[in-house]
């Protein structure tokens, strides 16, 4: 019988825990950047978002002022041809 060779799985590593950050001011002076950032970015949406209801505004009351002459128009037309 020939000779059975063992074949032993690898051991898994370890792995160490991430480390924590000796200096605290600086991973909070990063977190209040990360969070400055994202409120001025929420802020340009918003602000962008504010410019388009306001031009979509301008532009429904622009539609709504045609609309009222187009009718006064057609409202006076019938009355002359009666």
């Amino acid at each position: 019988m020939p000779e059975q060779v063992k074949v032993v799985p690898p051991k898994e590593k370890k792995r160490a825990p991430p480390s924590i950050p000796e200096n605290d001011k600086k991973r909070q002076r990063t977190t209040v950047a990360m969070l400055h950032d994202k409120i001025k970015t929420l802020t340009d949406y918003v602000h962008a978002l504010q410019f388009r209801i306001d031009k979509e505004h301008v532009y429904r009351k622009n539609l709504e002022y045609e609309l009222s002459i187009l009718s006064r128009y057609v409202i006076n037309k019938e009355k002359y041809k009666s």
